[in-house]
Parts: C-alpha cells; structure tokens; sequence
C-alpha cells in the first residue's frame, strides 16, 4: 500500500506544532528538536492527537490519553511518529 503523508501547516518555529494528513487520517503533532522526556516512546513528539473522519481514535498529551486506532491506522500512525522524529531540527543548534 502506498504511504501518503501531507503537511499543510507547519508552524514548528513559532510554536512547535505541524498538522497534516497521513493516508486519510488528520493529525495535529507538537515536535521538539531535541528527545523530550515525555515523548511518545522517547522521542521528539510530545503531543499527538489523530482523527479518522472526524473521530479522534488516538490522542497523546505527555501520557497516552487513549488509543482506539485498529492495527491498519496503528501503522498510519507509526510511520507518521517515525516520520515526525526525523524532520530537520527548526531552530540551529550551535556547534562546540
């Protein structure tokens, strides 16, 4: 199946937060670019709400608030936090 993956508001330089499609599912992602000690299994994402047609099926805000994704979505999901943890860092770091 192909994977499609649409960012259409990318506002990660004034507050952190990108938004977009993944195969149909809307999401709405606060991205660090740096690990933070709450994201989602240890990664940049601290804060992750997706929505199947207007229903929320999986929201985490620093803690897993629910998951009612079925293992199809569950993958959409997967590959957009892979996806989302390996964007480019938005603010320069500056080098020893």
């Amino acid at each position: 199946m192909a994977q499609k993956l649409h960012t259409y508001k990318d506002t990660r330089k004034k507050n952190g937060w990108i938004s977009g499609v993944v195969n149909g599912l809307e999401y709405e992602a606060k991205v660090y670019d740096e690990v933070s000690e709450y994201g989602i299994n240890s990664c940049r994402v601290s804060k992750l709400r997706v929505v199947d047609k207007s229903t929320p099926i999986y929201n985490y805000d620093r803690g897993l608030d629910f998951n009612n994704a079925n293992e199809y979505q569950m993958a959409d999901i997967n590959l957009l936090l892979a996806w989302l943890n390996n964007l480019e860092p938005v603010f320069e770091t500056e080098e020893a």
